[in-house]
Formats: C-alpha cells, structure tokens, sequence
C-alpha cells in the first residue's frame, strides 16, 4: 500500500500510470493479436507492410517540418490550436507533393521494393501518411490540455480497432492488404474519438498564420526538423536495405522482431515520454534537479530492463517459435543481438524530448547525423562488403547499442551533472549484455 500512496501522491508517476493503463490494455490486445495474426499473415505480408510503413515514416520526417512540438511550447491555448492547424496543413500538402514526385520518378526507376503496383502502394501511403499525421497532433495537442483521460483511451480503441479489422481481412486471404488496412483505420477510428475531445475540427490557415508559425519557431524548423529527419532516416535505413538486398521476407522477420520490441515502447515509453516531457518543460529552470529526476528514473529503466534482456538473450528462438510458430524462429535468433539496442532505444524514447525542453534542441541535429552514419556504416559492412544477413543484424545492434548510450550521455552533459554516473553503468550494460550473447552462442 506505500508503493500504492507513493505513485498516488506523485504527480508524475500518478499521471504516467493513468497513461499507461490505456497503453497496456492496449499493447494487451495488441500483444494477444500476435500470435494470431502471425499465422495468418505470411512473412512476406509483415515485409511488405513493413517497406511502405517505412516509405511513409521517412516521407513523414521530411514534411513534419519539426514543429509538431510547437504546440507544447505555445505561450497561449489559441496559439497552441494555430499551430496545430498549421502543422497539420503543411504536412499533408507537402506529402502529397512528396507522393507525386515519386509517382513520376517511379516511371524512371524503382523507388520501392513492393509487389503491388507503384501507384496502389503510393496511394496507400499517402492516405497512411494522413491519418497518422492527424493522430500524432492531435495526442499532442491532448497532452498540453492535460485530457489524460483521453489519451488513455486512445491505444485501446486503436488496437481493437486494428483487431477488428485485420483478423477478418486475413482469413479473406487479402493478404498484406489487410494489415496496411487495418493500420490505416485503426488511426481513422482512433482520429475520431480524438478529436470529439479536442474540438479542433480542420481550418483553412491564412498566409500570416504560415508565416508566424514559422517564424515563432524557428529554432524547431532550423535545428528540430533536420534533426527528425535524419532521425527518421536512420531508424528506416535497415527496412529499406534489407527490402532491397534480402527482400521483404527477411524483412518481414526483422518487421516481426521490432513489432515485438516496439510493444513496451508503446505501452510504457509513450506515456512517460509523455509526461516526461510536460515535467522537464517545467523543472527546465532547475538543471540539477532535472538531471537528477532523470538519472534516477534511466538507472532504474536499466535495472528492471535486465531480466528481460537475459531472457531473451537465452530463450529468444524458443519463445518467438512457440509463441508465433516456427516461420518465426529466424525473429527469435535476430531478437537475441538486438535486445539491448532496443533498451536503449527504449530509454532514449522516454526522455527524447529533454534536450528540446532545455533549449539544446540545437544538438539534436548534430547526434541525429552522428547516428546516421554510425547506421550507415554498419549496415554497408553487412550488407555489401561481407554481404551476410546475421552480420548485417549484429553490425547494426552494436552501432545502435553504443550509439543509444552515447546519446543519453550527451543529454546528461547538457543538464551538466550525472554524466559520468551514466557512462559506468551503461558501460557494464553493455559489457554484461554482450557478454551473455558471447556465452549463448559459445555454448552452440
């Protein structure tokens, strides 16, 4: 009952844990529908599922245009409902401007490894592109509100929607159609619960909107946006080349291997990431404190982390393959080498939003390319020199892996106090982490 009082009288833990209800009711669902849904679907369908939910997440870093945090940094609540509109204008305009010019290069080379024709998987990506965009503001926009309530319900009516509709379009044997469906309403569904509480509706911005939009938050055009960008580039590189070296089956298990991963990352990293970010927006004045909140909350995300890793480690092969069948067993061996990437990843995700909330937004842009080339360079060892899937995986979980503590580091260097308490702990994570898959695999 302490532990019960504890959270109750924390504001943060409390509003963390009324976001997180919603988000593992959710994952729940979502985490039921696994086992299910991958026997339904092939791997080839999660492959190519997963090429054009890439294609979009980078078209989507290039039209975000980095304000989408504005809304949160917006002086007034009518200021806050400008940018909303603003950002969610520009976006979908500039995608389909995007959309068109790959339409018409695509009648000059390929521009996405997919079996269906170019235009049917264009249009699904615009229309993906849309819904995803407005769900995205509008949880934003929610979350400066403080409508906790809503955006608990938010996941779990996106996962029963996604459910609903994706379990019935695969015994249809639609095929991968079914999933980019099922994905694509499960936003609409979730867009317009949303947005009954929101109150938003859509506008027709005037030019002096645009521009003062803009203008206000420069910064976030000038250092956020590029720093998504390349974000967005460096999470997506792995899809793309896989899709085009390995084709979409070998993604489709990678696919598989990060839908599995990214179930805690929803169910718990976006709420503390959303709360989080509300709660360095205001300690932001009192750097020492905020360090020390947020080392504390990172070492114990580490620790609890730990088991899991081991577990997965040891027994990935076995749990995918029982758990999803045997097609899947390839998943399982690949979630062994990319467990610890995904710890960091996950931690990074919870407290991502700390820099921009210290006004170091600025460094963003430069540990964003630091992690793009880091990427690239893995993946072309793997991929074109040696030219080995398992060492494509291996090359890219421990770049990421270092490059994930890496970067939580420099976020402690900023607030300028713990940096070194984190570097030793990650550095014996990562040496632990490394040293059971030595031992696992040593013991084939």
């Amino acid at each position: 009952m302490r532990i019960v009082d504890k959270i109750k009288n924390n504001k943060f833990w409390s509003s963390v844990m009324q976001l997180s209800f919603g988000q593992v009711v959710g994952q729940a669902i979502n985490l039921i529908c696994v086992p299910i849904l991958s026997r339904v679907y092939s791997t080839n369908d999660y492959g190519q599922l997963g090429i054009l939910v890439s294609t979009a997440t980078i078209i989507t870093g290039f039209v975000c245009l980095g304000i989408n945090s504005s809304m949160m940094l917006a002086e007034t609540d009518e200021d806050a409902r400008t940018a909303f509109h603003v950002s969610h204008n520009l976006q979908i305009f500039l995608a389909a401007v995007v959309v068109a010019a790959l339409f018409l290069i695509s009648g000059f080379r390929a521009v996405i490894n997919t079996d269906i024709p170019i235009a049917y998987a264009l249009l699904l990506i615009f229309v993906y592109i849309s819904f995803n965009a407005r769900n995205t503001l509008l949880a934003i926009y929610l979350n400066r509100m403080g409508l906790n309530k809503v955006l608990l319900l938010s996941p779990i009516i996106n996962a029963c929607a996604n459910l609903l509709i994706a379990l019935p379009l695969g015994l249809l044997k639609l095929k991968f159609y079914g999933l980019i469906a099922s994905a694509i309403m499960a936003f609409f569904v979730s867009n317009i619960v949303m947005s009954h509480y929101a109150k938003l509706g859509f506008k027709h911005c005037s030019f002096r909107e645009y521009k003062e939009v803009l203008k206000t938050y420069s910064d976030l055009v000038k250092f956020q946006y590029p720093s998504n960008l390349v974000t967005s580039l460096s999470t997506q590189t792995p899809n793309q080349i896989l899709s085009s070296q390995f084709g979409n089956d070998s993604l489709g298990s990678y696919s598989m291997c990060d839908k599995v991963f990214h179930i805690p990352f929803t169910m718990i990293a976006t709420p503390i990431q959303t709360i989080y970010f509300r709660t360095a927006s205001k300690m932001s004045d009192r750097m020492d404190m905020l360090s020390d909140f947020t080392y504390s909350m990172v070492s114990k995300m580490l620790y609890v982390a730990a088991v899991p890793v081991l577990i997965v480690v040891f027994f990935g092969k076995e749990i995918f393959s029982f758990v999803l069948g045997s097609d899947w067993a390839q998943a399982g061996e690949w979630a062994s080498f990319l467990i610890l990437m995904y710890v960091f990843a996950f931690v990074n995700n919870c407290i991502t939003y700390c820099r921009v909330s210290i006004g170091k937004a600025k460094i963003n842009l430069f540990t964003s390319i630091g992690n793009l080339a880091i990427v690239l360079v893995s993946i072309v060892i793997g991929a074109f020199l040696v030219k080995s899937l398992q060492t494509t995986i291996i090359a890219f979980s421990i770049a990421s892996t270092v490059f994930g503590a890496v970067n939580i580091y420099i976020t402690f260097r900023c607030m300028g106090k713990n940096h070194n308490r984190f570097l030793l702990l990650a550095a014996l994570y990562i040496a632990a982490g490394a040293l059971a898959n030595v031992v696992k695999w040593g013991l084939l």
